[in-house]
């Protein structure tokens, strides 16, 4: 899908993604990561307390 654009969207990335940039896209996906992994381990452990309640 390299090169096709949507009409009347904005671009997804305006510029080069190197250097800084890029290491900050890098920390960013990273911080996402870790939320997402903090929310699967909160709402698996919520699943399992009630699959143990009486």
């Amino acid at each position: 899908m390299s090169g096709r654009r949507i009409e009347g969207a904005p671009p997804v990335v305006n510029g080069s993604l190197d250097g800084p940039s890029f290491d900050a896209f890098v920390a960013d996906l990273e911080t996402a990561v870790a939320s997402l992994r903090q929310f699967r381990d909160a709402t698996t452990g919520a699943e399992q307390d009630r699959e143990d309640a009486p």
